[in-house]
Parts: structure tokens; sequence; C-alpha cells
């Protein structure tokens, strides 16, 4: 692997983005690591939750270390010394961003302040939990859609709130026919972000008239 990036990308003006780093193991630190090093002209853009000292990985901790003995990046087109940093982090939505989304999601324009208040301390305002947040509320009844504004259906107090967006999501499965349930498990072991009906089917092992699998 190290020598295929090297032949592939020693001459080229590159950028590696790698995301989640916060879950590498051991050799991709040690890819990465190489990258850095080794590998120029070349942007390197990472992602990772924020993570306590404790608990992060000793090649990151080395590789933060080093990032920070770069000068920071000025935004302009040159950097100096070959070498440049520039780290950003990003917050959650705000309230009134959390309001909007959930808007967008259930194809509302009002929205009772009462219910992007509860999603926004909830979920501290990530994009994705806020969406099935929202999502389950109209699942549960908890809310329901009329014309164009979002009802509450019942008071927010008796909603089983999810402990994690995992939780959430499980909730979310564990609703649907067992059909569907298995349908969306055999899906979920191809690696692939998308796929034809009929792979879906010969991993089920059944016919078509037994499963319908909409597009």
């Amino acid at each position: 692997m190290l020598l295929v990036l090297s032949a592939k990308l020693s001459h080229m003006h590159t950028t590696l983005v790698l995301e989640n780093v916060h879950d590498m193991d051991s050799p991709s630190w040690r890819l990465l690591r190489f990258v850095l090093v080794q590998l120029k002209p070349m942007m390197v853009m990472l992602t990772m939750r924020p993570i306590e000292a404790e608990h992060k990985h000793p090649q990151l901790r080395e590789i933060e270390a080093e990032i920070e003995r770069a000068p920071p990046w000025d935004g302009g087109r040159r950097v100096l010394g070959g070498r440049a940093r520039h780290k950003m982090e990003l917050g959650g939505l705000t309230e009134a961003e959390v309001r909007q989304l959930i808007a967008n999601t259930l194809g509302v324009v009002q929205v009772p302040a009462a219910i992007p208040r509860l999603i926004c301390q909830k979920t501290e305002g990530v994009p994705f939990w806020v969406v099935e947040f929202a999502l389950t509320m109209r699942d549960d009844q908890v809310l329901y859609v009329e014309a164009d504004a979002c009802v509450l259906a019942k008071p927010l107090s008796e909603m089983e709130i999810p402990s994690s967006v995992t939780a959430l999501i499980t909730s979310r499965m564990d609703r649907l026919p067992n059909t569907q349930q298995l349908i969306m498990k055999v899906a979920s072991v191809i690696n692939a972000p998308s796929f034809e009906r009929q792979m879906v089917l010969y991993l089920m092992q059944v016919s078509s008239k037994q499963y319908i699998v909409s597009k």
C-alpha cells in the first residue's frame, strides 16, 4: 500500500480526506503517518469527534503534536516551509437551525417552539440525529402534519426519549414489518453505497414473487 501510494501520488497535487479518524486502527494510523511525512505536496483533511485526551489513540496524539508544530495556515495559496495547519471545530446546529431542519424533514412551514427546543437539547444539534428524532416523533404519533404545520398530538413529557442515535434508529427499525426488517438486515451486509434488487433477492434465496423490494 505504501509503495502504491508513493508511486501514484508523489508527483501530484493531491487532497486526502479521512473521515471519523477516531475509529481508525493502528495500521491505518501508520499509513497516515507515512503519508504526512513522505508524500508532498499533499493536503490532508481529517475529521473526528471530540475525544478526551486519555481516550485518544497513541498515534493520534503523536500526529496531533506534529501538526501543532507546523505554522498556522493564513488562507493564502503559498505555504511557508512546505507545511501549514488549520483546525476547525464544528459545533452542533443552533435551535433556529434545528427548527429549519425539522421543517424541511417533515415538509412543513410552522413548527411549535417546544419541538426544536427539546430536540436541540437531546441531540446536541447533530443533524443526522435531529432528522431521525423528528421522524421518530412523527412515527410514534407524538406529532402530526396538518397542512403546512407541525402539530403536537400529546405532551412531550409523555414521549420516551431514546438514549442515543443508535437506540433511536433501532427503535424505528423494530417497528417495521418482519419482511422489511429481513430485507434491511440482508442489504446491510452488502458493502456498497447502492445495489441491485436482484442481489438482495439472491442473498435472501427467495424468488421475486415472495418479496418485493422497491428500488
